[in-house]
């Protein structure tokens, strides 16, 4: 982005758009000081007194630069945190230069403040008015955060709108549809209240957009469980909006470093609690979206922190943050997107050697997703330190040979003490113990089936397979019981029978051995060394399909979320009421009929 100049002398020219004026723009830069004061007396050179915009702001600067930013007459300057690039601060600066005004440090603020200052008719702006589609918008964030969902989904159709939530064990639409107005009106406003993304400044219809929210605070009006939103605008069918919403919920600081608590098994607790003990080396965690990945990073770190009292140096390198984190010697850092996929990765390799150069004990990359960037992470870790990141996987082997697949040299990850350890997590909803149903006849016989022999040796006792009610009960549903209407009704179908979710995850230790065939490229040999018992000189490895099992004979954990697959309804229990009036027999069903709602 560069400068632009002005084309008028005076106090009456018009917006600066010109190519510049040679004088102003410092036509005599090759006179010393003293000559350029004197022409300065003459009125060569003297500075334009920039004019003033419908919205408050000095209208100067390239549009782009107007839209993250506006230098205000009583010498502020509101700029939007995550578009705060080298080209807008170049921008800044010659624009101060140019019009002599004052340098203060910037003030942040949302696009929606920008462009109501700078008086640009767009329609990201919010008016002061609440929109219908805004109010209905915040109160279903509102009942979002209430009913712990994971993603908050609004699709606008040809002649209706249609909003879901995912949580608990599936994705529910929630509320009536919505006027295609509505949905316009609150894409919108999400817009405007944006503060980080992809560096467009503006929505173009058709173009899809990843951006965040919260980065600098949450607007005002937000949930208060809420830290941040992580949203996706897309375009569907014919150029209709598609707006995804990741809710981020705020760090309790009650769970900080509790890693016990998500629910681990105990060897997958013991294998992080050695690598926290461990100086150096890369661990990654593979996972699909949504499967919690960065909670248990985060908690890991927190606890890592806690146990050395909080001497540690620790560092995070994150796109974008995802869980504020406030302890003293842990610094988290968000990469700038940039405009451009190529820009983002530019911005990410930038922040990494800055990561490196502050050179903390300890460092977290959110997510790698290229070539250069394990690269730069795999210096870090040969030099001595420790790392841990996270990928999109779908299985523990599967992860390191997704990292080659980007382009990493297998020799780079099979160095002996690079990779110390590799998980896949998966999040499973957990069954309400007080309403949940035994499991018998023709369902139990399928279960049993698909368990095999193999799940039952480790339980502490015998299988018992449970079903989710789907009713639920005054325990799992106790949450809930202050919320009417819409929240209600999703809460029911989404948490009927379950209380919250639980985490599992596979694991490999890497050894010499699997080193070995990872530098081979093996990803066959590589699978059946972890599954080879350690007696036979393998890892020993458990995979996550044997702990979901597991799970699900235990009873934590239903068969039908787990496999997709209904099982058969229970036999209704037959009564016989015999009319007095008629002598008639009517059948019915007693307690033993299960209503999928």
């Amino acid at each position: 982005m560069t400068a632009e100049g002005g084309n008028g002398a005076g106090p009456s020219a018009g917006p600066d758009r010109g190519n510049g004026d040679a004088r102003a723009r410092g036509g005599f830069a090759g006179l010393g000081p003293q000559a350029r004061a004197a022409l300065a007396r003459l009125g060569f050179g003297r500075r334009e007194t920039p004019r003033i915009g419908k919205g408050g702001a000095y209208d100067i600067g390239s549009e782009d630069f107007r839209r993250v930013c506006a230098l205000l007459p009583d010498g502020s300057v509101r700029i939007v945190p995550a578009y705060h690039t080298g080209p807008v601060a170049a921008e800044l600066a010659d624009l101060r230069l140019r019009y002599d005004l004052p340098v203060t440090k910037p003030e942040p603020a949302r696009l929606e403040e920008i462009a109501e200052l700078q008086g640009l008719a767009a329609e990201q702006v919010v008016s002061r008015k609440p929109s219908a589609g805004q109010i209905r918008l915040r109160r279903a964030l509102h009942d979002a955060a209430v009913l712990g969902a994971s993603d908050l989904k609004l699709s606008e159709h040809r002649t209706h709108g249609v909003l879901r939530l995912k949580c608990g064990a599936g994705e529910f639409t929630h509320g009536p549809q919505w006027q295609p107005k509505e949905v316009e009106q609150a894409v919108g406003w999400t817009i405007g209240q944006r503060d980080g993304g992809d560096g467009k400044a503006s929505m173009e219809v058709g173009v899809p957009a990843g951006f965040s929210i919260g980065q600098g605070g949450m607007p005002e009006g937000m949930p208060d469980g809420i830290g941040a939103f992580r949203g996706q605008l897309a375009w569907h069918g014919n150029q209709q909006r598609f707006l995804n919403l990741r809710l981020l919920p705020k760090p309790d600081p009650a769970t900080f470093g509790d890693v016990a608590g998500l629910g681990l098994e105990e060897d997958v607790l013991a294998a992080l609690a050695e690598e926290r003990r461990s100086e150096a080396g890369l661990v990654i965690m593979g996972g699909s979206t949504g499967d919690g990945k960065s909670t248990t990073l985060v908690r890991n770190l927190g606890r890592l922190y806690e146990e050395h009292d909080g001497t540690l140096s620790i560092c995070t390198v994150e796109d974008p943050i995802e869980y504020a984190i406030a302890r003293p010697g842990l610094e988290q850092f968000a990469v700038n997107p940039g405009k451009t996929p190529e820009e983002r990765d530019a911005n990410f390799a930038t922040m990494l050697m800055v990561f490196v150069r502050i050179n903390p004990d300890v460092g977290m990359v959110s997510e790698i997703r290229t070539a250069a960037e394990v690269r730069q992470i795999l210096n870090f870790v040969t030099s001595g330190h420790k790392v841990y990141t996270s990928v999109h996987a779908e299985s523990a082997v599967g992860a390191l040979f997704r990292v080659i697949s980007f382009g990493v040299n297998p020799k780079a990850l099979s160095g002996p003490r690079v990779v110390n350890l590799v998980l896949r997590q998966k999040l499973v909803p957990a069954l309400c113990k007080k309403c949940a149903e035994p499991l018998t006849g023709p369902a139990l016989a399928r279960v049993e089936e698909w368990l095999g022999e193999e799940a039952f040796g480790d339980l502490p006792g015998p299988a018992a397979p449970l079903r989710r009610n789907r009713k639920g009960c005054d325990s799992c549903l106790a949450p809930y019981s202050a919320y009417s209407g819409a929240a209600l009704e999703t809460a029911r179908r989404a948490w009927g029978g379950y209380l919250g979710r639980r985490a599992t995850a596979e694991f490999i230790r890497v050894d010499d051995g699997y080193r070995r065939l990872l530098e081979d490229e093996d990803a066959l040999g590589a699978e059946e060394h972890w599954l080879t018992p350690k007696a036979k000189g393998g890892l020993g490895g458990i995979p996550l399909s044997t702990r979901l099992r597991r799970l699900v004979a235990a009873g934590v954990t239903d068969f039908e979320h787990v496999t997709n697959e209904p099982l058969p309804e229970p036999l209704p229990a037959i009564t016989k009421a015999v009319s007095e009036d008629e002598g008639a027999v009517a059948i019915g069903t007693g307690s033993g009929e299960r209503d999928d709602g």
